[in-house]
């Protein structure tokens, strides 16, 4: 896959490059750090995919891809912005947008993200799959997202990492980041006493039971 990176600041682009330099499959045909150079970029290269920064500086990284997108392209886009973003993220997705990763995404995810594109598919931070579907929590005025709240009905039910990311489709890397969250958000010490307080919440009818 030949991809480019956009991005207003050098130590973007710089992370994903150290991070995409050993992998055979993906080769960076190029770098911008503005608008006018990542069109220009994106024009010459005809890249298959183009991870460009959400925020561009005056303008935003979908205006970027929207003026592209006037020509004749066969490009997929992946955005890299910040959850708190939740309008632009709301409007990139209706606009079409591939792929949106979390700009703190770890490595292993911005490949992940960048293969699913390769293989035809889209990618869309587990994070803000919430943002997407207008989903309200499970339960009121949870500190938890709904996938947060998937992750912890299926510890559960004593499925390990491995498990929960086959039923849920993302990977297990992915899972271990929710269960991470889970533990620090609701003051929990280890993975037993995350399954005790979601069972005592369904027990008590405050979850709904999703079939893990």
């Amino acid at each position: 896959m030949k991809i480019v990176i956009i991005a207003q600041f050098p130590v973007i682009i710089r992370g994903i490059s150290s991070i995409i330099t050993e992998e055979t499959d993906i080769q960076i045909m190029g770098e911008a750090y503005s608008f006018d150079e990542g069109l220009e970029l994106l024009e010459n290269k005809k890249p298959d995919i183009a991870l460009i920064d959400a925020n561009m500086g005056e303008k935003s990284g979908l205006e970027l891809i929207l003026d592209y997108r006037t020509q004749e392209t066969l490009t997929k886009f992946i955005l890299m912005g910040y959850y708190e973003d939740k309008g632009f993220i709301r409007e990139a997705i209706k606009m079409g947008v591939d792929g949106y990763i979390l700009k703190e995404a770890q490595p292993i995810e911005i490949l992940y993200a960048i293969r699913q594109l390769g293989r035809g598919k889209r990618y869309y931070d587990a994070d803000i799959i919430d943002i997407i579907n207008h989903k309200d929590a499970l339960y009121e005025e949870s500190p938890l997202t709904s996938r947060e709240q998937e992750v912890l009905i299926a510890i559960s039910k004593g499925l390990s990492n491995k498990e929960i990311g086959k039923v849920l489709f993302i990977t297990e890397h992915t899972v271990k980041k929710h269960v991470g969250r889970i533990l620090n958000k609701l003051d929990l010490d280890d993975r037993t006493q995350a399954a005790i307080y979601a069972n005592n919440k369904i027990n008590k009818g405050e979850v709904l039971d999703i079939q893990a």
